[in-house]
């Protein structure tokens, strides 16, 4: 396992780079990001329980951005241990270990929100524990590359989200409310 542990001078570091990109005041399926230069995909979540997809969407991350991948538990509050870096040295590994450990937020130490994103914000994705949907966001300058095609391969895009919209069901609602925030 190469998954380390954030130090807390730089989980604060990492904090204040994506408050330049999301407000954390909102809540999903408002949109949460400040910055308009993003497009958007979505998923089920939790993330972390999809282990196979997680991983692969890591390794694309490190492959075209070059930079390791942080996941932080509990938002923007500094819990110690709440914020993970994984290198990319071990990414299978990581993401069972990740996986696992989510299922009861490390013995009930974290909560939601998650937010996952790498080391130059190229990329953030959010889920909370309100809403069955979490949110990826990336950078139009990301636009081209590996991970942006995993992306559009794996997880639901606007347009598709525009469709579930239609349905008269309570995924419809979501959809809907995710849709009007973020697709428009």
């Amino acid at each position: 396992m190469s998954i380390s542990l954030v130090q807390p001078s730089r989980m604060l570091d990492l904090i204040s780079q994506l408050s330049c990109v999301m407000d954390f005041e909102e809540k999903l399926p408002s949109n949460v990001f400040i910055n308009e230069d993003f497009h958007f995909a979505f998923f089920e979540r939790p993330l972390l329980s999809f282990d196979d997809i997680f991983s692969a969407m890591v390794s694309g991350s490190i492959l075209q951005f070059g930079s390791e991948v942080f996941v932080k538990f509990s938002g923007n509050d500094l819990v110690a241990g709440s914020c993970l870096s994984i290198s990319g040295a071990d990414v299978d590994g990581d993401s069972a270990y990740l996986s696992k450990k989510s299922e009861d937020f490390f013995g009930g130490k974290f909560s939601y929100p998650i937010i996952l994103f790498n080391g130059g914000v190229d990329w953030v994705a959010v889920e909370t524990a309100y809403e069955e949907l979490g949110v990826i966001a990336i950078r139009s300058s990301a636009e081209n590359g590996f991970f942006n095609d995993f992306i559009a391969s794996n997880f639901i895009s606007c347009d598709e989200l525009k469709e579930l919209a239609n349905k008269k069901t309570a995924d419809g609602i979501t959809a809907r409310a995710f849709a009007s925030a973020y697709c428009m």
